[in-house]
């Protein structure tokens, strides 16, 4: 029996070969390359009728009918440089290199190579080109107008077998998931390449094996893919043929083809090369956001701003009464503040001022800092000659209405008389047969009024607990969410609060959720009903580690549990604001002396530490195309005050104000990134977090002013309403460390400051889940589930293919592999292409 047990038992499984960088020669210089190619997709994702169907028939039709024939006749291609709707054509088609070679030799007789060129390489080949195509296609355009196209059908058959209008329609999404900066980062580059020849050297020895990279790889896969002479070159010296790369396969579902191979690959990859096969700042980032939210138009926005004019005062006349012979009339502008500015001053014997050359006086009025002109005439007469400044009588003049109902772009022309009544009564309250003290006709010019600064005021809404179900995009916007167990009801804080301008009225309306069994907090803005901005916490699904890029990239400290909001707008990705908490210190007591033996030793004080802060901008400005500069700043600053002043915006955490310039168009970002910051002061600040039993008084009204979230619907419903932290800035017992009131600061507690066991922060998980997690962990992480996003390849001896560019959705949460079950922000999967 033990022989026959002994002859059934499997041989000792063999250890895999070892791998060597150099066993894996690549004639491309891919990380240039990566660079180039991503260059080429922010341009084609800048023109997204590229995408539109109608123009994508168009594109395919002028690249067989017209650019083939041309590189047929002229060369290889490598010195052309086609327009941008035929290279984006060319580009997906290259992308399934088998196809792409068996097509073009079919139709030119050669293989066409192509090469990724620098920027001013590129636009020399192109002014070259479009010399050589007007000569052959005199009648055709060369660069195809993309809106004429769009509305200009066509019917035209493809010749080619690969089906290259569908490509481009699967492609659109790629760019989106390689789009942070930290993919252009050379530390982050050379680290994909290498993993890009494991994963050849992984195909290499499991050619039956469906194989499915992370993004990172698959950059560099498809950088290498649009060399196709030098990528069937290199990729038959290592594996004997063509890696082939077929995007026509999407579906991530739970038990797909690609869910599988992800699993299998992710099992390899360990067994292989002893480590993990996902990579911070490489996985699936969800949908492209472009088109999902709302832009708030430029009219509307002027109607937000306070105003600013230029007033010329020319001409002031009075008629006064005959026993007023010694006076003095003072014309002032008051502001917000109660304070006053002397306009203009004029004392008897005068009874008219005027100039003709030029005004008598002249204030730049803004209507967010001034509200009124009050004319005084002050009684000048005393006794002996000598003078007093007893006010007769006042009228004031409403600027502030004219300027903000003013619409036109012509200057605003004022002639008005009025009455100078006594000054203890109101103008408006003197009837027609009242004595008139005196009277004044004014004549004033006002220029045009132009946008000034948006100034706007908090006026918190009260906070809820409601079940929002996550796979409910339109509750959430954009926001990548992953999936909780089935049956398991998403119970979230959310608070919806007002945001009122110079004139009190309701200028945005901004919502917070917080989702601990997501790891998910989110501030979404909206204009009227419009959602025009939203931020959402992102993990090391999306953003690299600091040990992975140079020290100018964004990325994740996780051992300092640094947090990190992403703001988009209805272009996609607007910015990226992070927290960390730093100088916090616990005190240590000083010792005693002993007289003749030692010594005291003095204590050293505790101190709260404060919030660092760190603004990054993702939109590229003025024509070098660079990011705006990375701004950090602290709360409280080193004055103790928690005022940030960053790009156009300025922020008073304390009382809730926000303004920004009169220059700035992205004020719904801008308020958007106020609030993901005053959200972080909240996550990062070290705290005691105790659980609570029932933290949801069920039986409580709630408020009136706090509506069920989303309005009417079904979707969402209310729970009741949470229960504040039992520690208040009254009573939270003796602390060793003065902590930093964030309770009495306006914007910290329409975060959710007082419900510490609701919100995803950092206390949270170190006191209540007692994970140990970090800024990594939370609001979104890198995990061993999740789904397969990308494209796919040729699958092997097994057959098949994978499916590039869109998600198909999240396919499950892999776990958050370290903050106790909560996925947070992304749905933790690979991403890039299958072979």
């Amino acid at each position: 029996m033990a022989q026959a047990g002994s002859s059934q038992q499997r041989p000792p499984q063999q250890p895999p070969p070892q791998f060597k960088e150099r066993s894996i020669q690549i004639s491309v210089n891919l990380v240039d390359a990566a660079i180039r190619q991503l260059d080429f997709l922010e341009t084609v994702n800048a023109r997204p009728l590229l995408f539109d169907p109608t123009v994508a028939d168009h594109a395919v039709c002028r690249y067989e009918k017209y650019w083939l024939p041309l590189v047929q006749k002229e060369g290889q291609g490598k010195d052309l440089m086609p327009p941008l709707d035929v290279r984006w054509a060319m580009h997906c088609h290259m992308l399934s290199p088998l196809a792409y070679k068996e097509d073009v030799v079919r139709l030119t007789g050669r293989f066409i190579d192509n090469t990724l060129h620098p920027d001013k390489v590129t636009a020399r080949l192109l002014a070259q080109t479009r010399e050589l195509w007007e000569r052959t296609y005199p009648g055709v355009s060369f660069e195809l107008d993309l809106e004429w196209a769009s509305r200009q059908p066509i019917e035209y058959q493809s010749v080619s077998r690969f089906d290259i209008r569908g490509s481009i329609s699967r492609q659109k999404a790629f760019y989106y998931q390689v789009s942070l900066p930290h993919y252009r980062d050379g530390d982050f580059l050379k680290s994909a390449l290498l993993r890009y020849k494991k994963y050849l050297f992984l195909k290499k020895n499991n050619p039956g094996e469906f194989l499915v990279p992370c993004y990172d790889m698959d950059l560099v896969w498809h950088s290498h893919m649009l060399h196709p002479v030098l990528y069937e070159k290199d990729t038959t010296a290592v594996l004997g043929r063509a890696l082939n790369h077929d995007d026509s396969v999407n579906d991530r579902g739970e038990g797909s083809k690609l869910f599988k191979s992800d699993l299998r690959t992710r099992e390899l990859w360990r067994l292989f090369y002893k480590e993990d096969f996902a990579r911070q700042g490489c996985m699936f980032r969800g949908d492209p956001p472009r088109g999902k939210l709302q832009q708030l138009p430029q009219e509307s926005l002027y109607m937000l701003s306070s105003k600013r004019s230029r007033i010329s005062l020319n001409l002031v006349e009075l008629t006064l009464p005959p026993e007023l012979n010694r006076y003095k009339v003072v014309i002032e502008s008051y502001n917000v503040f109660g304070g006053a500015e002397r306009l203009f001053k004029m004392s008897n014997p005068n009874t008219v001022a005027e100039r003709r050359e030029r005004p008598l006086a002249v204030q730049d009025f803004v209507t967010g800092h001034h509200r009124f002109l009050k004319v005084d005439l002050v009684d000048r007469r005393g006794v002996f000659g000598c003078c007093n400044s007893d006010v007769m009588c006042s009228v004031q003049l409403p600027m502030l209405e004219r300027l903000e109902q003013h619409y036109s772009v012509e200057p605003i022309a004022i002639e008005e008389e009025l009455r100078l009544t006594d000054y203890r009564r109101p103008a408006a309250a003197a009837g027609p047969e009242d004595p008139v003290w005196a009277k004044v006709r004014l004549s004033l010019t006002c220029s045009p009024p132009e946008r000034h600064s948006c100034l706007l005021k908090l006026e918190p809404g009260s906070y809820l607990v409601a079940v929002i179900p996550e796979y409910v995009e339109s509750l959430w916007g954009p926001v990548p969410l992953g999936r909780l167990p089935a049956g398991q009801e998403n119970q979230c804080l959310v608070a919806t609060h007002r945001l009122i301008n110079h004139m009190n009225q309701l200028a945005f309306t901004v919502r917070i959720i917080h989702s601990t069994r997501l790891t998910m907090s989110v501030v979404q803005v909206f204009y009227a009903d419009q959602m025009i901005a939203v931020g959402h916490l992102v993990g090391t699904d999306q953003l690299p580690l600091v040990s992975q890029v140079s020290k100018q990239c964004i990325a994740l400290d996780v051992a300092r549990m640094q947090r990190a909001f992403l703001v988009k707008d209805h272009l996609g990705d607007w910015g990226v604001v992070q927290g960390t908490w730093i100088g916090f210190r616990k005190g240590v007591p000083g010792k005693p002396g002993v007289k003749g033996v030692s010594r005291g030793v003095p204590g050293q004080p505790g101190s709260p530490g404060c919030l660092q802060l760190r603004f990054n901008g993702l939109r590229a400005r003025g024509k070098s195309g660079a990011l705006p500069a990375m701004e950090q700043r602290n709360l409280p600053d080193d004055l103790g005050h928690m005022k940030i002043t960053v790009r156009d915006m300025s922020v008073d955490l304390k009382s809730g104000v926000v303004s920004v310039s009169a220059s700035c168009k992205d004020v719904g970002q801008l308020v958007c990134a106020a609030f993901c910051a005053a959200t972080l002061e909240v996550l990062c600040q070290p705290r005691t977090v105790r659980e609570r039993q029932n933290p949801v008084d069920s039986n409580a009204p709630v408020p009136a002013e706090a509506p069920p979230p989303f309005g009417a619907t079904d979707q969402a419903r209310v729970v009741g309403v949470p229960k504040p932290s039992a520690r208040s800035l009254q009573n939270r017992g003796d602390k060793r460390v003065k902590r930093v009131e964030s309770d009495s600061f306006a914007m910290c507690l329409a975060a959710g400051f007082l419900y510490d066991t609701w919100v995803p922060s950092n206390a949270y998980y170190k006191c209540v889940i007692n994970s140990g997690s970090c800024g990594g962990c939370v609001g979104g992480a890198v995990g061993d589930g999740g789904d397969a996003g990308g494209d796919g390849g040729d699958g092997g001896d097994a057959g098949g293919c994978g499916g590039c560019g869109g998600c198909g959705g999240c396919g499950g949460c892999g776990g958050c592999g370290g903050c106790g079950g909560g996925c947070g922000g992304g749905c933790g999967g690979c991403g890039g292409c299958g072979g």
